[in-house]
């Protein structure tokens, strides 16, 4: 079964870096697991903010990467 990112991130509020419609062969959201082809998801979390680590990401082999922050502010963490 294949799905595109847009397929794979609907109902998510977030911002999608890369072509939509190009098929996702599986999602990370640390940079160290990305495998080429997949989307990468940036969280930002209590400790660290995953946005620090999209270029990682895209160096290892990520077609996408979702962003997903609370109002636009980089200091703000979900839940809080």
């Amino acid at each position: 079964m294949s799905i595109t990112c847009k397929q794979l991130f609907s109902g998510i509020d977030c911002t999608i870096i890369g072509n939509e419609s190009e098929e996702v062969t599986g999602v990370a959201f640390s940079s160290n697991r990305v495998w080429p082809g997949d989307a990468f998801f940036c969280i930002v979390g209590t400790k660290v903010d995953g946005h620090t680590f999209a270029q990682d990401a895209i160096d290892r082999g990520a077609k996408h990467y979702a962003s997903y922050r609370i109002d636009g502010d980089p200091n703000t963490t979900p839940g809080t």
